[in-house]
């Protein structure tokens, strides 16, 4: 094998541990507050942080869907078993 297939097979494998840790270990999104308009228009929405409460001891998980309730004022939330992914479970 010449020395610049190895080359490339070594920095190809380092690039994929690295895509690897940062799949696993995404940066969190900035808040709300701090993102940018993308235009000028007035936005109709309020920002509400922290509105989702979770009970003590559970966190929340991947989100698959969002719906409002028929009342029009609640709405509905389905996340996955409080992980982002269904391996690894204990029971």
């Amino acid at each position: 094998m010449s020395y610049v297939r190895r080359v490339s097979l070594v920095v190809g494998a380092a690039l994929f541990a690295v895509a690897a840790v940062v799949a696993q270990n995404p940066p969190a999104p900035p808040p709300a507050a701090q993102i940018a308009p993308t235009n000028d228009a007035p936005n109709p929405f309020e920002t509400i942080e922290g509105w989702a409460k979770m009970p003590a001891g559970r966190e929340w998980g991947s989100t698959s869907a969002v719906d409002i309730d028929k009342d029009g004022r609640s709405i509905w939330v389905a996340e996955r078993c409080g992980k982002n992914a269904a391996t690894g479970r204990a029971t």
